[in-house]
């Protein structure tokens, strides 16, 4: 094995390692695990500069996707430069209302006291309201490009995307099945029967909205391989193919693959989020009519598909499903859809 396939291989193993782990530290949305994961990463981009730098590996080539990433991180890096007050009306006149709304007209003072508490702001600021918010925000971009452009150049082939579907898969059922045993065994507000938080929790997670983010991303690693799907030869193929396609159950990978989605799928329902379920929906569409406009044969992939469903169905059955059809239905009833509505207008402009 060569020494680029040494620093090939690490990397995707640090990857993967952190794929697994970090979900169930509460979501990774505290300051420890997220400096970890941080850590992490700048491990990896250590060892793709070190790779580059030696020659072992083939140097990075500009893509589309890289470029986007890139101007992203310009951007938002722009936000924090100081810049007078001409060129803040111009570029952002409302930043330049809402500051003035924001900011109190003049200075405070403890009482019989003639210095003010704070120096008076310099007229030279930046285009972020909140800069600090802004550089958190670089900072998990700046993570996103990197972790992007070593995997895109260093670690991507057939057989690591296969191998990062798989563990995506299960990493996903397990939370699944984790949060439905927590669910139905705990109270809304316990976390691993022992913590609890001022919030309706689900898995792992302090926000149930944040399970369906992470277990949506999981089940599109099953959609990758229900569309990439090499076909296994069995003894029993030759059989099936003198009466027509094989059906789903003539290979345990696809039974696998239908069982684990439906895990995923149940439990994204079950998380009360409504805005991830319409999401899910939104992006299954998109992703199915893509797969039928570039895939040519699917008769054993659509069966398995629709045995993936039939175990949803089962699924949610045994569990009950008045809980979910009440939280699904609240979304186009009373004032919440109006709301929605409003915020979007809003977001337009």
């Amino acid at each position: 094995m060569s020494i680029g396939e040494w620093f090939r291989r690490l990397i995707e193993a640090i990857l993967l390692f952190f794929v697994v782990a970090s979900p169930w530290f509460f979501g990774s949305a505290e300051p420890i695990p997220r400096g970890m994961i941080l850590i992490g990463i700048a491990g990896v981009s250590l060892l793709a500069g070190l790779a580059w730098y030696l020659g072992v590996c083939p140097p990075p080539r500009a893509c589309s996707l890289t470029i986007v990433l890139f101007l992203l991180v310009c951007l938002t890096a722009l936000q924090l430069v100081p810049i007078p007050p001409s060129l803040q009306q111009l570029l952002s006149p409302e930043l330049v209302r809402l500051r003035t709304d924001l900011l109190p007209s003049e200075r405070e003072v403890f009482e019989g006291q003639e210095l003010p508490l704070n120096p008076e702001p310099p007229s030279w600021q930046p285009l972020s309201l909140c800069p600090s918010a802004t550089r958190v925000f670089l900072i998990d971009l700046l993570a996103v490009f990197a972790v992007f452009t070593a995997t895109r150049f260093l670690v991507a082939s057939p057989s690591a995307l296969r191998r990062l579907a798989w563990t995506c898969l299960f990493v996903g059922a397990s939370l699944s099945i984790f949060a439905i045993l927590q669910q139905q065994s705990s109270p809304d507000d316990q976390l691993y029967w022992t913590y609890r938080v001022p919030y309706r929790v689900f898995g792992p997670f302090v926000n149930r909205n944040h399970f369906p983010d992470f277990a949506a991303l999981c089940l599109g690693a099953g959609v990758i391989l229900f569309a990439r799907w090499p076909r296994r030869k069995t003894p029993w193929t030759a059989v099936y193919e003198m009466t027509g396609p094989p059906p789903p159950w003539s290979d345990g990978r696809l039974m696998w693959l239908a069982f684990l989605s439906a895990s995923i799928l149940t439990a994204c329902f079950f998380s009360m989020s409504r805005g991830g379920i319409v999401a899910i929906f939104g992006s299954t569409i998109i992703t199915a009519t893509l797969i039928l406009t570039t895939r040519r044969r699917l008769p054993l992939r659509l069966g398995a598909v629709v045995l993936g469903l039939l175990f949803v169905f089962l699924l949610a059955l045994s569990l009950g499903t008045i809980p979910i059809e009440s939280r699904i239905v609240s979304i186009w009833k009373g004032d919440d859809w109006s709301k929605r509505a409003q915020i979007w207008r809003d977001v337009v402009p």
